[in-house]
């Protein structure tokens, strides 16, 4: 049956080159960036921060000067060095990992093999967390919303609700007014007719006007 091996002993073997084999590109770079996110949870932004660029000025400084053996050769009791990176149990495993063999009390990296892919994981790993901190930064800087500014948006709002509501009645009340005024007007108008004519419709009768007809004529 085959023992299955756990991340960090994996990474302790690649770190060692005890494998029989050399590890592929894909999986030297997902080991590191499986350091760097530990690292990351373990000690938080600021100082995972901190051992990635310093980590990353080591890688830099390499790439651009090869042959410049000071940049290959780092005290671990460095105060700056132990400080920021040695002192983090995920950074000196990254450190081993990358290729970088302890000497006592020295760090040695002899071989340049995978800088390349260290830089790369590193760089984007920084970016990654730089992006973080300025959507943090932007978040923080929205002035949070006091109580009493809550309780004073919420009267506020309040306040509209029931203006439009007495402004809707206020309509409907017009309206009902106008058409009581419509209909009491038709009313009115109907009932005029109506004695109009009970009355004889406006007509003046003979002896309203004089004229006897009894008389013979009225004269």
């Amino acid at each position: 049956m085959t023992q299955r091996l756990t991340t960090k002993e994996k990474q302790d073997k690649m770190a060692s080159g005890s494998d029989g084999g050399k590890v592929g590109a894909g999986e030297m770079e997902a080991a590191l960036d499986a350091l760097l996110e530990e690292l990351c949870k373990e000690h938080g932004k600021d100082s995972s921060k901190t051992a990635i660029e310093t980590m990353l000025r080591m890688a830099n400084n390499i790439i651009q000067e090869p042959n410049n053996e000071k940049f290959r050769n780092v005290r671990t009791e460095n105060k700056t060095f132990s400080t920021k990176v040695w002192q983090l149990p995920e950074a000196q495993q990254f450190m081993l990992v990358w290729g970088w063999t302890q000497v006592e009390d020295h760090l040695v990296l002899a071989s340049d093999d995978i800088i390349k892919p260290v830089k790369h994981v590193l760089q984007r790993r920084l970016n990654l967390l730089t992006m973080q901190q300025q959507r943090s930064a932007a978040s923080s800087n929205r002035a949070p919303v006091s109580e009493k500014d809550r309780v004073l948006q919420e009267e506020r709002k309040r306040r509209l609700e029931q203006a439009k509501h007495e402004k809707e009645e206020k309509k409907r009340i017009m309206a009902q007014i106008k058409a009581d005024r419509e209909n009491l007007k038709a009313r009115q108008l109907k009932d005029s007719k109506a004695r109009h004519l009970q009355s004889g419709g406006g007509m003046k009768k003979f002896e309203d006007i004089g004229v006897d007809l009894d008389g013979g004529g009225g004269g």
